[in-house]
């Protein structure tokens, strides 16, 4: 079954490429050279890690990955061939992370992991470059680095560590405020201290997405570890007060809200993006125009931010439900072997990045389809860009570790639990 599912995968996404080549252009020169370090690449992966640990994973990446080289291809030919690139790459990493097995070494560095993350920051506040608005990338001659990728792994481990260890305290009652108890000020400061770098990520770097995202993983690591639904509750209460002083105070954030709520009233201007990736998915129905048949195009950095909408247009809602299936599949293993290792560091680390691929996929799909304002961030897998890229083959690559240390419970260990479960 794993070698199938394997080959499944990786037809899946060699096909998307081939057709969209055929349709657009002859399959010869680069083409074909991308076409088949693309399928290298993942070939020696399954050859290196994939006959051990969980059979979903390369397939579903290799399909993803097939697809978003498509449709990047499609709109521009260059950004294909770099994307291919930092595939092969991505395999690489994804092939050392699976060997990571020292997750109780790494926790013991938590506060180092921390201090990277807030320097990369820092650096890139400083001497940052500005690109769609967000101050979030690092220039290096031809080379551009988005440290908030790095940044959220590194910040995602720390937390793990800080919190595996002291899950016990915040699990206990704190003083009884009217109907509920809130944890003492000890307990709550981190909660604090974390919304309070999010918001200053958010003021600096003016990085919604990326502010969004790390405070959400951090609530949801929070709520894990210590099976409080009240830290749940203070997450959004915080996170509703500070859009509302991030409305009232940045004009940028008010221009994305007044977007969301009424693009049709700024269509010649701020509102055409928005607009022509709805236009993509009406245009897609239920089957699509087929591979290489839509116009991409017109949709203003449709291979980064609406690469989404660039294939629901040519897949139709067919293959928009096989992209959320993909993301759904993804995350939900990942959970699962992250609960397999029971309530140690790695067990919430493993949680805390299946967690961050899913709520980035969240956040991106949902403010493509105008479900919620957009934010910049990238799709997993399907965006043009190197950094996302790679952190996201890092990610997917230490749950990988996870599904092959995970223990296997017994017979006896199952027929002992199924009674307690009952």
């Amino acid at each position: 079954m794993r070698v199938s599912l394997f080959a499944l995968g990786l037809a899946c996404g060699s096909l998307a490429q081939v057709l969209m080549h055929l349709t657009t252009g002859e399959l010869q020169g680069k083409p074909a050279i991308a076409l088949g370090l693309y399928g290298a690449s993942f070939l020696f992966l399954f050859i290196w890690v994939g006959r051990r640990g969980d059979p979903f994973f390369l397939p579903t990446i290799a399909a993803l990955c097939g697809l978003g080289v498509a449709e990047i291809w499609r709109i521009d030919p260059s950004r294909g061939w770099q994307q291919v690139l930092w595939i092969v790459l991505g395999t690489v990493v994804y092939g050392v992370a699976s060997r990571f097995r020292r997750w109780n070494a790494l926790a013991d560095l938590k506060y180092v992991w921390a201090l990277l993350a807030t320097i990369l920051l820092l650096i890139t506040l400083v001497f940052g470059a500005e690109v769609g608005g967000a101050r979030a990338w690092l220039r290096i001659g031809r080379f551009s680095l988005q440290t908030s990728e790095i940044a959220k792994l590194l910040v995602v481990i720390s937390l793990a560590g800080h919190l595996v260890g002291s899950k016990e305290f915040l699990a206990s009652p704190g003083r009884r405020i009217g109907f509920i108890r809130v944890p003492s000020a000890r307990h709550l400061g981190p909660l604090l201290l974390m919304w309070a770098v999010s918001m200053m990520m958010f003021v600096g770097q003016r990085d919604l997405g990326g502010a969004i995202l790390l405070f959400g993983v951090f609530v949801l690591m929070l709520y894990v570890a210590s099976g409080r639904f009240i830290y749940l509750t203070l997450g959004v209460l915080l996170a509703a007060a500070g859009g509302a002083a991030a409305y009232r105070t940045f004009n940028h954030v008010r221009v994305r809200f007044l977007v969301w709520l009424n693009p049709w009233q700024y269509y010649e201007t701020i509102g055409y993006q928005i607009i022509q990736g709805l236009f993509a998915l009406a245009a897609g129905g239920i089957t699509g125009t087929g591979l290489g048949f839509g116009s991409p195009y017109l949709i203003p950095a449709a291979a980064n931010d609406f690469i989404f909408n660039a294939l629901v247009e040519e897949l139709g809602l067919v293959g928009a439900t096989f992209i959320i299936a993909m993301y759904m599949i993804l995350v939900a293993r990942g959970l699962t072997w992250s609960n397999a290792h029971g309530d140690n560091v790695a067990a919430l680390a493993g949680m805390g990045l299946s967690v961050l691929l899913g709520l980035q996929a969240v956040i991106i799909i949902g403010g493509v389809t105008r479900l919620i304002p957009v934010t910049g961030i990238t799709l997993p897998f399907l965006s043009y860009g190197g950094s996302s890229l790679i952190s996201s083959f890092a990610q997917l690559g230490l749950i990988h570790s996870l599904s092959v240390t995970a223990p296997i419970p017994s017979d006896e260990t199952l027929a002992s639990e199924v009674p307690a479960w009952r």
